[in-house]
């Protein structure tokens, strides 16, 4: 199986982004990458992180199941009614498969790929063997999401997919997918949000 990434940034109703992206058959991509600049930006609430990560959930089951071997979504939307100026989401996964909550637990998908997925991100889904899926999921335990990307790179070349949703401290949105030579990065965070 070749792995193709594709990403495609989103604007979203009241200055948010979206980040939409995956990896999929290197057949599929234009189709995939047409389907996602088609798709209907959901409208976030903006008081929710949970129900940000479900309308991002539902939102990747529109995708079809065929050609996706994973797919994920982060947003980053201003939260008006609060001190806080954003509010973020992610969400990581095969289209087409049951809603589970991230348990920080690493899976092997029937495609061969592993996923792992954690409270608060982030997330991963890569094309590696055991032992390099089992060292990704101890790294991202223990570091900010967007300090795994060079391990990713390192142990999962054949293809990766990066999901932080933004939460806490410091921390950004971002969706990162790579396979071979080829890496597409959509970061996300408050200061590339339009200012209100």
């Amino acid at each position: 199986m070749k792995l193709t990434p594709f990403a495609v940034e989103i604007s979203l109703p009241g200055q948010g982004r979206m980040a939409v992206g995956g990896l999929c058959d290197s057949a599929a991509r234009r189709t995939v990458q047409a389907l996602c600049r088609a798709l209907t930006p959901p409208c976030l609430p903006s008081q929710d992180p949970l129900g940000i990560d479900r309308a991002l959930a539902a939102l990747l089951d529109t995708f079809p199941s065929e050609g996706i071997y994973a797919a994920g979504a982060s947003a980053a939307i201003p939260a008006r009614q609060t001190a806080d100026f954003w509010r973020s989401g992610g969400v990581i996964g095969l289209p087409g498969s049951s809603h589970q909550d991230a348990g920080g637990a690493l899976e092997e998908l029937e495609n061969g790929l592993y996923l792992y997925a954690a409270p608060g991100g982030p997330g991963f889904a890569v094309s590696a063997p055991w032992s390099h899926a089992q060292r990704l999921a101890e790294l991202a335990g223990r570091q900010p999401g967007r300090e795994l990307l060079p391990a990713l790179r390192a142990l999962a070349p054949e293809g990766y997919l990066l999901i932080c949703d933004g939460t806490g401290m410091g921390a950004q949105g971002l969706l990162a997918a790579g396979a071979g030579e080829e890496e597409l990065l959509l970061p996300l965070d408050q200061s590339l949000l339009p200012p209100e």
